[in-house]
């Protein structure tokens, strides 16, 4: 039978711990959340020499001290005796912090296996830490990695394989755990000989403004050129991911060929016309309009992860900091707010590094004012079709606007004192630049794609079946050929009146709206169904595509979203109350901004 150990990777925040456990495990990942808590657990499996190895990443922490739900399970986790040893990953560039730590997880008295990592980057930057010296100095195992390069992972297997047989991490006295003051100095001053007995300077240059994350910083951090590259970034970004690149799939000719192929197969199985029609206008066509801007989504992916691999995003939010202190939100709420673009899901999740409730609920109810990449083939289909030079502008426009009404909102819940009163101060650690590796950034892009490609076969598939199906029979239940006497067109003709204010009182919009509550791709899919080809630029003008598009931009987030909220809000009634009332808003400024418009057009 082939034997089980179970290790815990342990470590600092942005020490390469994650980097080094993707490496370790490879694609036996598995995610899922502590027991009674919200903070997310990773796990993992390697085979090696007979031997199936179990290892948990940790969350990243400074210390064992319960003060933080990180902290808590973690401390918690290693005192439960379900490991068999701890891999302790310390940064070579910050090495006091993680020296820090191993002081108390020597204290656990379980094998520890020392992984000091970046020594490349420490050594670019004039400083060497010996392995050898350290590990006769700690009395345990030490090995140098840069995890990012995917070095030594056959030796670190091999050194935990041995780990259980190797003695006991040594005993270190400190002061009594109640003069915690005391306490720390007195873990720092044994971190600071340790260093000093086994590191070496191999230049005279320090850490300062001559070194490239130093000199970069001066520029990026500048209170005269930072906002502005910042402003310029973003731009960008949503130039590749919208301009023209985006929509290269559709006017590639592709999708057009793969359905004339498709409908070629068909005809020649002799499938019934009923069926074609089923697969054909229904399925296809409705996944077709939500893929056929799947290279700017692609792209949105690629640039942020190559942002948060270069360790620019962690300046984005030192630098949002300020203005949005000003509204009364943490600098902790930019990290939701800016994977909020991405999808709400996690974004809703990765507000657990918030550690206070009234913190977390007001940032929560930011998040449904954001554009995530659900979104984005509606914003693209009806861009590229009513606005087909401005199609980047308009899907720019619409994300500066979600942002701007999340920035009212919060405006709006500071002097009306929503979570008053509870904010902790803005901590971060801003890593050193680096120059990300094709297969970290290419396994974030996988990542996400997988997600978005899940969604659509899982979701957007039998969404667009169901409209299909909803719009070939009658209320009778009898087979139609007309859409307006279907079945659709009678639920739809119902309650589309309420839109008439907004500009868009026509069944088919109506029908979208309600199939974009499960998942807001189908919306995409569904006017791609109702409205193929023309009929989407005949049943809406320049200003009521505007307008539907507003509507979509801010009502309620999809069924996902709202299955996260209500568990990180932790009461279903706030999450059908942030339904109802996004709806509510996104209805009164859609409304608001037809009327208006109609005045000049």
């Amino acid at each position: 039978m082939e034997e089980i150990l179970h290790f815990a990777l342990a470590g600092p925040p942005n020490c390469g711990k994650t980097t080094l456990f993707n490496r370790l495990t490879g694609s036996s990942l598995q995610v899922g959340n502590w027991p009674g808590v919200t903070v997310e657990k990773k796990t993992g499996v390697a085979s090696f020499e007979n031997l199936r190895m179990q290892f948990t990443d940790l969350p990243g922490i400074c210390a064992l001290s319960p003060w933080s739900p990180e902290e808590k399970v973690a401390s918690d986790f290693l005192h439960s005796g379900e490991v068999q040893g701890i891999i302790a990953v310390v940064d070579a560039l910050a090495p006091q912090r993680g020296l820090y730590l191993l002081s108390q997880l020597m204290e656990l008295h379980l094998p520890i296996l020392v992984i000091l990592n970046r020594t490349d980057m420490a050594e670019r930057e004039g400083f060497l830490c010996s392995p050898s010296l350290l590990s006769r100095k700690l009395g345990m195992p030490v090995i140098a990695v840069s995890s990012s390069k995917g070095d030594r992972r056959r030796e670190i297997l091999t050194a935990c394989r041995n780990l259980t047989k190797q003695s006991l991490s040594p005993k270190i006295f400190f002061p009594p755990e109640n003069d915690y003051a005391e306490e720390a100095a007195a873990r720092y001053d044994w971190a600071e000989g340790v260093l000093g007995q086994c590191s070496e300077k191999l230049s005279s240059r320090k850490l300062s403004p001559s070194l490239l994350t130093d000199k970069l910083d001066t520029v990026f951090l500048s209170k005269y050129f930072g906002y502005p590259i910042l402003i310029l970034i973003l731009c960008l970004v949503f130039f590749l991911s919208f301009g023209p690149l985006a929509g290269c799939l559709e006017t590639s000719g592709l999708l057009p060929a793969l359905f004339s192929a498709a409908q070629k197969g068909l005809s020649s199985l002799g499938a019934e016309p009923w069926l074609q029609g089923l697969l054909l206008d229904g399925m296809l066509a409705g996944v077709g309009a939500a893929l056929s801007f799947l290279p700017g989504i692609l792209l949105l992916f690629f640039c942020l992860a190559l942002l948060e691999d270069t360790g620019y995003m962690a300046r984005a939010a030192f630098l949002l900091d300020a203005p949005l202190s000003r509204l009364g939100l943490s600098g902790k709420s930019v990290v939701p707010i800016v994977s909020g673009f991405g999808c709400t899901v996690p974004a809703t999740l990765s507000t657990r590094i918030l550690e206070r409730e009234e913190e977390r609920r007001r940032t929560l109810r930011l998040l449904p004012f954001l554009s995530c990449s659900a979104k984005t083939p509606v914003y693209l289909l009806i861009a590229s079709a009513l606005f087909p030079k401005q199609g980047a502008w308009i899907v720019g426009g619409l994300c500066a606007v979600g942002l701007l009404c999340a920035l009212i909102a919060a405006f709006l819940m500071k002097k009306s004192g929503y979570g008053e009163n509870g904010f902790s101060p803005f901590v971060m650690e801003l890593p050193p630049y680096t120059c990300p590796t094709l297969r970290s950034v290419w396994n974030r892009v996988k990542q996400r794609a997988a997600d978005f490609f899940s969604r659509v076969v899982s979701v957007l598939l039998w969404a667009c079946a169901l409209v299909w199906l909803l719009e070939s029979i009658s209320p009778e239940l009898q087979p139609v050929t007309d859409p307006e006497k279907s079945l659709l067109a009678f639920l739809g003709k119902g309650i589309a009146p309420v839109f008439a204010p907004c500009g868009f009182s026509f069944w088919q919009a109506a029908v979208a709206l309600l199939a974009g509550l499960p998942a807001k791709e189908n919306i995409a899919g569904t006017l791609a169904v109702l409205l193929p080809g023309a009929a989407l630029t005949v049943s809406f003008s320049p200003l009521s595509g505007l307008s539907f598009l507003i509507f979509v931009l801010l009502y309620s987030p999809c069924a996902a979203a709202l299955s996260a909220y209500k568990k990180e809000a932790g009461s279903l009634h706030r999450a059908i109350g942030m339904a109802v009332s996004q709806s509510l808003l996104a209805w009164a400024v859609s409304a608001l901004f037809f009327q208006i418009g109609s005045l000049f057009l």
